[in-house]
């Protein structure tokens, strides 16, 4: 070969030279390759220590490689594993009475159901988890996804390939230098927040999320159940650009979802998302699950907030998705089960959406906590949460005079009653309850919505400050926080 090379640049030097600046990288990428194979660096994405994208968007100790060993089992009467956003997870309640948690109720008992849903997740995870778990081809998927959309733009660019792109990333991806090279882009620190809302518009969104329905439809095929989305009718927000505070300053109502032209401010889905889910169906052959109609309509008193649903929704949803498995002969039916919440636990739900409708509609979180304060059973530490959102809400509401009042009330309470209330979680108190069946337990403490800029301005905040002057350091030191 020598030879023939030396022979080569006598007669072609100018060929010669060209060949060997075209053979040298590729002579280092397949030494690499060879390498990085010998050490498996980089291993196959489908090789469950390395799930992809999944690095991105679950959390640190997400266990991918242990979900597979768990799926690879067949159960004898199958399994339906759940996924999507909060609704799906069980919010508020961490998934102890989860619309996944009644679907397993209402199956035979040795069907074996996992809830791998989680607050905040939308299609990209829906659509991350499905390659995982499509991988497995005993299990049904029960989707319901599309709420949250707009919540983690800052993910946008790494959670897909442009379909253009596909095929040429398929076959890199075959790689071990690339997906070496791809990983360490990816994993960048300074990349995962550097797509700002603006730079991704409403469109584009709405691409990706049908983008990622055909995908989760291509890997689980006829296994794949999805459920249109539902939410509150009466939710009202501040019209973009402006915050609670200086629309209710100004006399401005508040207005439906979309009133300003777009819905990436208001955490509910937009009409394209059950459009394309209803398309997907036609087209597809999906089994997709009328959640509207399961509800028997859309009614403001089936929902805690502006998008999850009561106790009793959650059972009629529940029976929906059932009773389409049945008929379409995914899973046998069972007899439901009327198990109820604690009360404790639905006390601590009803504060918690109450705390959390603030930063919505804080007329709807007022009465909600007004409501609180009616009810015999709560405890003074919840109590005075309450006492304390009442005040947040008659800020927000440019009512400075009665949020005055609800701090003086708080102050009084906690002077009452000391020995029951802890200062340090007066913004912050665990739901409590007992732990699931059939999600991770969570610990996570129940807050006071944090200010945010649809919430107050600066100046806001700082005019919030104002109010607690005089009162006691806990309720200083909790506004100065929030």
């Amino acid at each position: 070969m020598a030879n023939a090379l030396s022979r080569l640049r006598q007669a072609h030097p100018v060929l010669a030279n060209v060949a060997l600046a075209m053979a040298a990288p590729l002579l280092l990428l397949l030494v690499l390759e060879g390498a990085f194979a010998v050490f498996d660096v980089a291993p196959s994405d489908e090789d469950p220590r390395r799930p992809g994208v999944l690095r991105t968007l679950m959390a640190p100790d997400f266990d991918a490689g242990s979900l597979h060993a768990r799926f690879a089992e067949l159960p004898e009467e199958g399994r339906v594993v759940c996924l999507g956003e909060s609704t799906m997870a069980g919010t508020p309640f961490d998934y102890q009475f989860s619309l996944c948690e009644l679907v397993a109720d209402g199956l035979d008992p040795e069907a074996e159901v996992v809830n791998l849903a989680g607050q905040g997740m939308d299609s990209n995870h829906v659509r991350a988890l499905a390659d995982l778990v499509c991988a497995h081809p005993q299990t049904v998927v029960l989707v319901y996804s599309g709420h949250n959309e707009f919540l983690n733009l800052r993910h946008f660019r790494h959670v897909g390939i442009g379909r253009a792109l596909s095929p040429v990333a398929e076959f890199l991806s075959g790689f071990r230098v690339y997906r070496a090279i791809r990983s360490l882009v990816a994993s960048a620190p300074d990349r995962a927040a550097d797509t700002s809302d603006a730079e991704v518009d409403d469109a584009t969104v709405m691409a990706r999320y049908r983008e990622n329905l055909e995908h989760v439809a291509d890997r689980c095929g006829a296994r794949l159940v999805a459920m249109t989305t539902v939410a509150n009718p009466a939710m009202r927000f501040p019209l973009p650009g402006q915050t609670l505070r200086t629309a209710a300053g100004r006399g401005l109502p508040l207005e439906r979802p979309g009133a300003g032209g777009t819905w990436r401010q208001h955490f509910q889905a937009p009409p394209e998302v059950n459009a394309a889910l209803v398309d997907l169906g036609a087209r597809r052959g999906v089994l997709v699950v009328d959640s509207a109609a399961a509800l028997g309509g859309l009614r403001a008193e089936d929902y805690w907030d502006h998008v999850h649903p009561t106790p009793e929704a959650h059972r009629r949803l529940a029976a929906g998705v059932v009773a389409a498995l049945s008929t379409r002969g995914l899973a046998r039916a069972g007899k439901a089960s009327d198990d109820a919440l604690p009360v404790e636990v639905l006390r601590w739900g009803a504060l918690d959406r109450g705390l959390y409708n603030l930063q919505f509609d804080p007329a709807l979180g007022a009465a909600r906590l007004e409501a609180v304060l009616r009810e015999p059973g709560y405890t003074q530490q919840q109590l005075a949460m309450a006492e304390m959102g009442l005040a947040i809400a008659a800020f927000l509401r440019n009512r400075d005079d009665e949020a005055k009042t609800w701090l003086a009330r708080v102050d009084d309470r906690m002077a009452r009653h000391s020995e029951e209330i802890e200062p340090r979680q007066l913004g912050c108190a665990p739901i409590g309850g007992p732990p699931p069946r059939r999600g991770p337990a969570r610990d996570e403490p129940r807050c006071l919505p944090w200010r945010s800029r649809q919430l107050m301005t600066d100046a806001e905040h700082e005019a919030l400050i104002r109010l607690a002057d005089g009162r006691s350091p806990p309720v200083q030191g909790l506004l100065r926080s929030f």
